[in-house]
């Protein structure tokens, strides 16, 4: 993404929007005008404001794709959970903890079967999230139940990530319970 590619993006959603898509596109238009306001914040790092305005906006986008997908269905379900996820990274990077778990289990929960690549994207900052409400059981469950199910689909340098990753939470949860 580049900085001048945000006003293309809205531009190119209100076509879309004026095209009167079907219910599958309205909501892949939602999500990716809201990737592209999520991804712009970095431009703008240095406005508070701006950032603030610019996670507001990706937030409605991805709540708007999630809603309308999961009225869609089956059909549409990982890109409802794929939204829900996108929302539960926003809140995970304002450190709102409590609203980041809320949406990654709604996320998680959508995925299909087939959607492991998805979790695994996600899988650390839920963790982590979990992690920083002190929900230690929890993450330790997440990050086994994520090694388990994407070892299979991941080059071997990504499961090492995420192997460092689980030990990291159960050696900081082992800290945490022995007082250390």
């Amino acid at each position: 993404a580049r900085k001048e590619d945000l006003p293309r993006q809205q531009d190119l959603f209100q076509r879309a929007m004026a095209a009167r898509p079907d219910p599958a596109a309205e909501a892949a238009a939602h999500y990716q005008l809201g990737r592209a306001q999520a991804q712009h914040r970095r431009f703008v790092a240095g406005d508070r404001a701006a950032v603030e305005r610019l996670t507001e906006q990706a937030e409605a986008c991805f709540k708007r794709s999630h809603a309308i997908a999961c009225d869609n269905g089956a059909a549409d379900s990982d890109l409802a959970g794929l939204s829900a996820c996108e929302i539960a990274h926003l809140s995970f990077s304002l450190q709102n903890y409590e609203k980041a778990c809320e949406w990654f289990d709604k996320g998680f929960d959508a995925l299909s079967d087939d959607s492991q690549l998805m979790r695994a994207a996600f899988a650390a900052c839920y963790g982590y999230a979990l992690f920083a409400q002190r929900r230690y059981d929890e993450a330790e469950r997440l990050f086994d139940r994520y090694l388990a199910e994407v070892q299979s689909v991941l080059p071997d340098r990504v499961i090492c990530a995420a192997l460092v990753a689980a030990g990291v939470t159960a050696a900081l949860h082992g800290d945490v319970a022995h007082g250390s």
